[in-house]
């Protein structure tokens, strides 16, 4: 399975209000949660979270389809983190670096730390807005 996106996206998160709704490039902090969004989209059917015992224990029910999503020169591992934390899907970086998500970490701790400000950034559209705020529950 190969998901790849070579056409600019349009974002409405843009920090610059001229650019705004544009089909110019994501930033690079948006292009991870686009890109998750684009593989949801396009594999709705395939990227179902995995039991918590069937990705870590190897086992598996009849018939039962495991399916791991292998994120190459995954970087930080942002993708991964996002697909096996926030929608609880099998991911794996492959990648010779090793894989940080304190920054993300760091930024859900402020979110949940500051909830009217995790409000402000949830909203899609605003200068303000940060996806991943979007995703805290």
């Amino acid at each position: 399975m190969t998901a790849t996106s070579t056409s600019a996206c349009t974002y409405s998160g843009s920090s610059n209000a001229s650019t705004a709704g544009s089909t110019r490039a994501a930033s690079r902090k948006a292009r991870v949660y686009m890109f998750r969004e684009f593989i949801h989209a396009k594999y709705p059917d395939i990227l179902l979270p995995s039991p918590p015992t069937t990705a870590c224990s190897g086992r598996q029910s009849p018939g039962e389809q495991i399916v791991t999503v292998l994120d190459c020169a995954g970087g930080k591992g942002d993708l991964s983190w996002l697909l096996r934390n926030v929608d609880g899907i099998d991911a794996v970086v492959i990648d010779p670096r090793i894989t940080k998500s304190s920054h993300i970490l760091k930024s859900i701790q402020y979110l949940r730390d500051h909830p009217d400000e995790a409000e402000r950034r949830s909203v899609p559209g605003l200068q303000t807005y940060q996806p991943l705020a979007a995703l805290l529950p």
